[in-house]
């Protein structure tokens, strides 16, 4: 069984239908909904999610989006623990330090991002959407 952390950015592909990576991280989701796999969000994506896409179409769709991705995903908690931890990470951008501690804190597996760089300084293993599915996907 995998367990894995799907960042933000690959959240927003689907919800927001971004045709150049709506296929690539779909397919992540529909691969994590099988039933020996578990796909996670950290706790302070959702109100990110629910903050831009209100700014991109509406509240209405924002919340739609919030209860899909409720139902799609177990969530990772932040809370003061895992922010403590990521201020202390040697991972550059803080943010993405939080995602990393939230994952591992949850015992998750794997983080996919887009930015896998971006994560290099974390202690799981990360991929990007297309990696995932071609390391997982059989």
């Amino acid at each position: 069984m995998t367990s894995a952390l799907v960042d933000t950015n690959v959240w927003l592909d689907i919800i927001l239908s971004r045709p150049e990576h709506f296929d690539a991280s779909a397919n992540v989701v529909n691969l994590l909904a099988r039933p020996e796999h578990s796909a996670y969000v950290a706790g302070h994506t959702v109100t990110t999610i629910y903050y831009l896409v209100a700014k991109a179409r509406d509240e209405r769709k924002a919340m739609t989006a919030v209860r899909a991705l409720l139902d799609d995903a177990v969530v990772a908690a932040v809370g003061g623990m895992e922010l403590r931890e990521a201020a202390q990470s040697d991972i550059d951008d803080f943010e993405d330090a939080v995602v990393a501690a939230a994952a591992r804190r949850a015992g998750i597996d794997a983080i996919i991002t887009r930015n896998a760089a971006d994560f290099r300084k974390s202690r799981l293993a990360v991929y990007t959407p297309v990696e995932f599915v071609t390391s997982f996907g059989r």
